[in-house]
């Protein structure tokens, strides 16, 4: 299988946030990962306001 990952996804492989768990199972799991350019972007914005 190839999971698509948004931004907040990305961040629960990081983040304990609700889900986090249930995202990481699922990326062990597939085959590849795959999530747009703009995820990037969209996670950093994310770290920002985690570390404030």
């Amino acid at each position: 299988m190839i999971l698509y990952l948004d931004s907040s996804a990305i961040v629960k492989l990081y983040v304990d946030e609700p889900y986090a768990g249930i995202v990481r199972a699922a990326v062990a799991e597939a085959a590849a990962c795959c999530s747009p350019l703009i995820a990037y972007a969209e996670s950093g914005q994310r770290w920002r306001r985690l570390f404030e």
